[in-house]
């Protein structure tokens, strides 16, 4: 991470197009070098039987806006499509690890951005009607990408493995990926299966059953933490138009903030002002029991700790934006 915020530091600071070549090599390498060890750790934690799964409740739409956020950069630097819906039998709440169902995602959002060069990537979950306060949910990921030969889709679950003739160089990978999601879909009682036609795109479909649903939480609460993105589509749109409420005393309080530290490091963001401004959002947070400033805050705090200039703007960018207080 520190490799990876320095080169975003330097790329800043120098002007010269092959230093910038070179900072960029640098910091693909480290991507590329950080997703090999998380693979491996994860993959360690898996055989070692380490993984042990605590269902609690969560709300779908939630997941998707958040995991979608993770992959905005890389959608946008490749000018990829990103659609993502539930359907209308979608509850509200279902009682699922949130740990292992986002490392499913991303993994599967991950792999279709990495193979889709243009085009398309649709994200869709889908509930069946309920039975008993239980549902089996259908998670399909589908893309535009380089597709995966027939020969291949019987082995590309398998640990260690990748597509024959695939370029190591440009895609780079350890073939753990879909092992790891194959793993944890077992692991939750569920099946993982794939289409895929070379040169067209795949499409993956992973199948939970008996899936508990649940009323643990209030649905007024997670209407006002949950903020949806224009850039995601989600049906049953009724259900979330109140998602980025915010109440009159808890802008005037942002307001506050904003008139004093946060104007001079919107401005001119300074990592040596991230702990008072962070501090202030996670205050503001609790005081007014607001997610997604609470998300900010962590936004900002990881931007700071990775030396990430590029993403520390990106998140000032939108928190402004989902305030609607940019002068």
């Amino acid at each position: 991470n520190a490799i990876i915020g320095f080169t975003d530091v330097l790329n800043g600071i120098v002007n010269d197009s092959i230093q910038k070549d070179y900072l960029a090599s640098i910091k693909k390498s480290g991507q590329n070098l950080l997703g090999l060890i998380n693979d491996i750790l994860d993959f360690s934690k898996i055989e070692a039987g380490k993984i042990v799964l605590r269902p609690r409740p969560i709300n779908m739409r939630q997941v998707i806006v958040e995991t979608q956020k993770m992959f905005l950069p890389s959608l946008q630097e490749k000018k990829l499509t990103f659609t993502a819906s539930v359907n209308e039998e979608m509850p509200e709440l279902i009682m699922l690890d949130d740990l292992q169902l986002r490392q499913i995602l991303v993994n599967l959002i991950g792999n279709a951005v990495k193979f889709t060069e243009k085009g398309s990537i649709e994200l869709y979950i889908e509930a069946s009607p309920p039975i008993q306060d239980k549902t089996d949910l259908t998670i399909r990921v589908s893309d535009t990408g380089i597709g995966i030969k027939p020969e291949s889709q019987k082995l590309i679950f398998e640990d260690f493995t990748q597509q024959e003739d695939q370029d190591n160089r440009r895609y780079g990978g350890t073939g753990l990926g879909l092992g790891i999601v194959k793993s944890i879909v077992s692991l939750m009682d569920g099946d993982i299966n794939v289409e895929s036609t070379p040169g067209k795109g795949s499409i993956f479909t992973v199948t939970l059953k008996n899936c508990q649903i649940t009323n643990y939480l209030k649905e007024e609460k997670l209407k006002a933490e949950i903020q949806e993105l224009d850039t995601i589509e989600i049906k049953k749109e009724k259900e979330i138009t109140n998602a980025a409420y915010i109440s009159n005393e808890c802008l005037e309080d942002i307001q506050n903030l904003f008139s004093g530290p946060w104007e001079a490091f919107r401005l001119r963001p300074s990592f040596k002002d991230v702990p008072q401004i962070s501090n202030a959002l996670d205050h503001l947070a609790q005081k007014h029991d607001n997610h997604t400033l609470r998300q900010f805050a962590i936004e900002i705090k990881d931007s700071a700790s990775t030396f990430d200039v590029e993403n520390l703007h990106k998140t000032i960018a939108k928190m402004e934006q989902y305030l609607n207080l940019r002068s």
